[in-house]
């Protein structure tokens, strides 16, 4: 479960970069944003956490943060939410 943790927090940087306007690969965004959203999935049928809609909806604005301009108050709440749900796996 840690590196699930570690993941999450890579994801987090993405999500503070994108806030910040930095161009990141299209290749990046897609893998970690499909990761996220595999794990998600994954996780809804075997547990129902809450954890893992948001895992599915962070997943789909980093996927979807190349296509459409989005707020870049949503990059810095779905950056928080990850480092917090990754620093929680290391706890």
């Amino acid at each position: 479960m840690k590196l699930l943790g570690l993941f999450d927090i890579l994801a987090s940087f993405l999500f503070f970069l994108s806030a910040f306007a930095v161009e990141l690969p299209i290749w990046l965004l897609i893998v970690f944003g499909v990761y996220l959203i595999i794990k998600g999935l994954l996780f809804v049928f075997l547990s129902t956490d809450v954890g893992s809609f948001i895992d599915i909806a962070g997943g789909s604005v980093l996927v979807g943060s190349h296509y459409a301009e989005l707020s870049i108050t949503l990059f810095v709440v779905f950056g928080l939410v990850f480092l917090i749900k990754g620093g929680f796996s290391f706890a």
